[in-house]
């Protein structure tokens, strides 16, 4: 393993400001992108956008994320699905997510 160099260099305040402002404001953009990945089926899709994919209600997509069937993500206030993993997910449990869109309890009564 190589051994680290240490390189000191002499920065005003000013020029230190700049870099370290600099350095803060690309990692916000990187981080505040819902889409972190550069493939399609990762990025991460809003609400209205799995409603979207699957052409179900808001309340079908709430019920299936409390269900469990759905795994989603939070960051700040927003919730965010990543497209693989709803595709994945409904591939393995189609029965349980046609029962939540028909709008049918646990019980199968309506």
């Amino acid at each position: 393993m190589p051994t680290p160099q240490l390189i000191l260099t002499s920065f005003t305040l000013a020029e230190f400001k700049n870099i370290v402002s600099e350095c803060v404001q690309a990692e916000i953009q990187r981080t505040a992108s819902p889409a972190v990945s550069d493939s399609e089926d990762e990025a991460l899709i809003t609400i209205e956008q799995a409603i979207a994919l699957f052409n179900v209600s808001r309340m079908t997509i709430l019920k299936w994320r409390r269900k469990g069937l759905i795994p989603y993500y939070r960051m700040a206030r927003r919730v965010y699905f990543k497209k693989s993993e709803l595709l994945t997910a409904m591939k393995g449990n189609v029965k349980q997510f046609k029962k939540f869109a028909n709008g049918k309890k646990e019980n199968g009564s309506v």
